[in-house]
């Protein structure tokens, strides 16, 4: 069987890489969510067009990739390391795991970093949602409602951002291509 580290590494590649991919597409296509043209039909499919490559329905799949990948690759380095296998998906455990394992301080902090970010969008989603904590917060990512089935998330902080959006994607996606080169090294 393959070295369980190289699996975890392999499968955390793709998520990265489609998080990037789709943060790029949405950057590319200028993250529009509206058109105004002079007639009702060519608004309509200009607008179906832009809004397939905007945050209004990529951001989502997108910051799923993004933290599973961040999960996948913490995981693979933990047991590349300390042979040690874990079943958490709270990030900041797997970090102060993978922080008593002779792994690179530089790429330990660029992943505190890229968890952790502090302002923007994912923020502002996490306050407008109440979310205080790291399960809750990835629950959301791939669940419309909270396990209780009583609060359903409002996803607006994570859409229609236009280009503010896009500052904040190129500047994620230059976190996780530099995670992925160190990661490899």
């Amino acid at each position: 069987m393959e070295d369980l580290d190289l699996l975890f590494f392999r499968t955390g590649k793709q998520y990265i890489d489609s998080a990037i991919y789709l943060m790029k597409a949405i950057c590319r296509s200028g993250n529009q969510t509206g058109a105004i043209t002079d007639s009702f039909e060519e608004a309509e499919k200009i607008m179906k067009r832009k809004v397939a490559l905007s945050d209004l329905t990529l951001f989502l799949p997108a910051l799923f990739d993004y933290y599973h990948g961040l999960e996948l690759y913490i995981k693979g380095l933990i047991f590349m390391y300390n042979r040690s296998k874990t079943t958490t998906h709270e990030i900041t455990s797997l970090i102060g795991i993978l922080k008593d394992a002779p792994v690179n301080e530089e790429l330990v902090k660029l992943f505190e970093e890229v968890y952790a970010i502090k302002d923007g969008m994912i923020s502002k989603f996490k306050k407008d949602n109440n979310i205080t904590n790291q399960v809750a917060f990835y629950e959301s990512l791939r669940y419309p409602i909270d396990n209780k089935f009583e609060n359903k998330y409002d996803y607006t902080a994570l859409r229609y951002n236009g280009t503010d959006g896009i500052t904040e994607m190129r500047i994620i996606v230059k976190k996780l291509e530099l995670i992925s080169t160190k990661v490899f090294e």
